[in-house]
């Protein structure tokens, strides 16, 4: 099966009902950039979860999102898409972009399945159970806790 990725806006371009509503939003947002501090605080949130997971994950799409937070873009895409996931920690992963997609009132869309989720508490024990999971790996191997914790 064929992944088609997880798409993520700003709710101010539209909460979707159905699929029907998410095509057209991501029509209308397809080549559109914006200075959008919600989605930049998301680049930010996003880049500080891939920092800590490749300490232990070795994954491509995790390595694709280092840095992503430190850049200062003025124009960044009104419209993202996450096309690889790291398999072995996946639930983290997806946990993140819900967290992230909540506190900056991102919608998120899977189109695998079909699912939209508005900025809401969805996500919220996904990532939880990343913070509980990275103090466990971090005693496990004994790494350093960041001091931003």
């Amino acid at each position: 099966m064929s992944f088609n990725g997880i798409w993520v806006w700003d709710a101010k371009h539209g909460t979707p009902k159905n699929r029907d509503e998410v095509g057209a939003i991501k029509s209308q947002l397809m080549d559109v950039t914006e200075n959008n501090p919600n989605m930049a605080k998301f680049s930010k949130f996003f880049g500080k979860f891939a920092e800590e997971a490749i300490e232990f994950y070795d994954d491509e799409a995790i390595r694709d999102y280092l840095g992503w937070g430190s850049k200062k873009m003025a124009e960044m895409p009104a419209l993202h898409c996450f096309e690889e996931l790291p398999l072995d920690c996946l639930d983290h992963f997806y946990g993140a972009i819900l967290r992230g997609a909540k506190i900056n009132n991102l919608v998120v869309y899977e189109a695998n399945s079909g699912e939209i989720t508005l900025p809401s508490t969805q996500g919220d024990q996904m990532y939880d159970n990343w913070q509980i999971h990275l103090k466990e790996l971090r005693n496990t191997y004994n790494t350093p806790q960041k001091l931003d914790q």
